[in-house]
């Protein structure tokens, strides 16, 4: 935390820089998935259009929950507030 603060970055370009971050993860995540795609496809025919909305969708609902999970985050003045709300 210190070291986050003393660098020239402001508090927006830390969180838009964290859910990137977290968006670029959740994608590689994903893209590990891609040989199953690949088997499919030398097993039989699919549409590969509904795999590729598929994987699209997926990405793209990925990053709305993280979205929602870094402004509850956001938020919140520690975790410990997050805890005492599910008591």
């Amino acid at each position: 935390m210190e070291l986050l603060l003393t660098m020239p970055i402001t508090t927006w370009q830390a969180i838009v820089g964290k859910f990137l971050a977290s968006w670029l993860f959740l994608a590689i995540a994903l893209l590990l998935t891609f040989p199953i795609a690949l088997t499919v496809n030398y097993l039989g025919s699919p549409d590969n259009g509904v795999i590729l909305s598929g994987y699209i969708g997926s990405w793209l609902m990925a990053g709305s929950y993280l979205a929602i999970s870094c402004i509850t985050s956001a938020m919140t003045r520690s975790q410990s507030d997050v805890v005492s709300l599910h008591r």
